[in-house]
């Protein structure tokens, strides 16, 4: 079989588009599988340690699983203890999604936030103390650790808030434990089934953000509020 020079020349040529379309279908695949199989494990790792070391108390989470065809990422069964093993935080499961389009374009968008099954103890000791402020007082000697002094952030310029568009932030099933020592009294109570939400909030738009909160305490009571956030 005869080819002209012509033919010669142009016949490789027609290889390069199939090629590059399989070499970018390969990277696709291959991006896809790290979001879905190899992201979590490091996300898991990382959010562990790097918790564990600004709050000072041992964190666990039992799962972490990624989406990366709708940037999503989802927490499960987190738990913060204290030092002596009591229980202080833990959330059930915990869910994030961003706007793919309007994230790639540089416009931070939250299509969703939500937070189900948290249980918080607070405890509040006879010498006045309380356990959530210590928690704080932590993350302030982490920061000190990492070499910025808080002197230093105190004085420093706030940073301008990030335009950031949120469509939905829920909060469902949280219970709030407190335990209160007054000398030789002890004071508990406990809030159940408590649930907030946030909609529509866009610093760049006029229109208000609507918020809804719940809430039952454990003597029967109730506690309901709904109201527009300009």
């Amino acid at each position: 079989m005869k080819w002209s020079l012509v033919e010669l020349r142009r016949r490789p040529r027609r290889r390069w588009p199939r090629l590059l379309a399989v070499a970018g279908a390969a990277l696709v695949g291959a991006a896809g599988l790290f979001g879905f199989l190899g992201l979590p494990g490091i996300l898991h790792t990382r959010a562990v340690a790097e918790l564990s070391r600004r709050l000072a108390r041992p964190v666990t989470i039992a799962s972490v699983s990624t989406n990366p065809l709708r940037l999503s990422a989802t927490l499960s069964g987190v738990a913060v203890s204290e030092s002596d093993g009591s229980p202080l935080l833990s959330i059930r499961e915990a869910h994030a999604n961003l706007g793919l389009w309007t994230t790639l374009l540089g416009q931070p968008h939250l299509q969703e936030i939500r937070v189900d099954g948290i249980e918080v103890h607070v405890v509040r000791r006879a010498d006045g103390s309380l356990n959530l402020a210590q928690l704080v007082a932590a993350t302030d000697d982490a920061a000190a650790a990492a070499g910025t002094p808080i002197v230093a952030r105190a004085a420093a310029a706030p940073p301008a808030p990030p335009h950031l568009r949120l469509d939905h932030a829920r909060i469902s099933d949280a219970t709030i434990h407190v335990h209160a020592e007054h000398g030789p009294d002890v004071v508990t109570l406990r809030v159940t089934e408590l649930a907030a939400a946030l909609r529509d909030l866009d610093p760049a738009q006029a229109a208000a953000a609507t918020f809804a909160l719940s809430a039952k305490h454990d003597s029967g009571g109730q506690l309901s509020l709904r109201a527009k956030l300009a």
